[in-house]
Formats: structure tokens, sequence, C-alpha cells
């Protein structure tokens, strides 16, 4: 159970990995801007949601060149993890106790885990609400995946404490940038 639940956090990573590769090497972490004590994710639950990852993307066949033509098939790939995961449901609903559960142990610091369960509620809300009922584009697989990761990695970013806030300029302009706030002029 504990690797299960290690795989839904790297699963999280992993989707992150397909939007850095699109995006040049731009990599989202929710603990970056914090200076509060945190912990890693364990290495031997990273390669098991890489197998699974990998399974995802060759059943898809979105694997090898072929693959990097079709960047869209994100949403499926978050889609597939995901209900082997049993974070989706085979209808594509959230299956909201596993969901909880694995935020839960996804929160790697104490203020994070102070905060887990109600972002996993807030999150599940988000995403049953979203406007486009879960499907994306062409590729017609569930964007829901897609939009519990990034409310994972905001409100996780966001919980920081404020005395533990790194307040350089990059990180002071990425929480304006998470939060829909307009960037600085330069």
């Amino acid at each position: 159970m504990k690797i299960f639940l290690c795989i839904l956090v790297l699963s999280f990573a992993t989707m992150q990995a397909l939007v850095v590769a699109k995006r040049g090497g731009h990599r989202f972490d929710p603990n970056m801007c914090c200076n509060a004590e945190k912990s890693e994710p364990d290495s031997t639950a990273h390669e098991a949601m890489k197998k699974l990852f990998d399974e995802c993307k060759k059943e898809l066949g979105n694997d090898g060149e072929e693959g990097k033509k079709q960047p869209g098939k994100r949403h499926c790939i978050a889609e597939c993890v995901s209900k082997k995961m049993n974070v989706l449901n085979a209808d594509g609903t959230i299956n909201e106790a596993e969901f909880t559960n694995n935020v839960k142990k996804m929160a790697t610091a104490p203020y994070q885990q102070a905060v887990a369960e109600d972002v996993a509620k807030k999150c599940i809300a988000g995403a049953n609400t979203a406007t486009d009922n879960g499907s994306k584009g062409d590729d017609k697989c569930s964007s829901i995946p897609m939009k519990l990761k990034h409310c994972i990695g905001k409100e996780m970013f966001n919980a920081c404490p404020a005395d533990e806030q790194d307040t350089s300029d990059k990180c002071v302009e990425m929480r304006k940038k998470i939060n829909g706030e307009k960037p600085k002029e330069e």
C-alpha cells in the first residue's frame, strides 16, 4: 500500500515531466520557494511510477518517435495512470477516498500535512465542476487528472507559511503567476 501511495506522488511528478519536456525544461515543484522542512519521496516508488507511466504510453501508442509527435496525449496518459492507481474510477469519476489518502501521503512537509485533507476536498470540488466536463481536445481523454495535479501543486505551494517563504524576486513573481496576479512589468 505504501508503494501504491508513493506512486501517486510520482505520477503527478511524471505527468509534470511531460509538461517540462514540452516547455523546454521548466519544472514546477510545490516545495520550491519555501524554506520549511520537507522530505523527499521514496525512490522505489519513483521506479514503480515510471513503469506505470511507460505502460500507459505504450498502451496509448505514445512511445517512441511517433509519441513525440503527439504531445496532446498527456491527458490520455494521465487518465490511464490515474485509473491504474484507482484515483480515477473506470467511469472517469474521481475516487475521492483514494485521492484524499494519496494527497495526505504526498504532503512532504508538516505545513502541507496540516492542509492535505482540505486541499484534496478543494481540488476534487474544482475538478468536478470543470466546464469542459473532463474532456480536452481531440483526444477525448479526461482532463480531470491534470486539473487535480495542477490544483494540488498550487495549493501545496500556497500552503507555505509566510515566515518560511523565499522572498527572492523569482519566488515573489512565481507566487503572483500561480495565483493569477499580473507579473511585474519590466
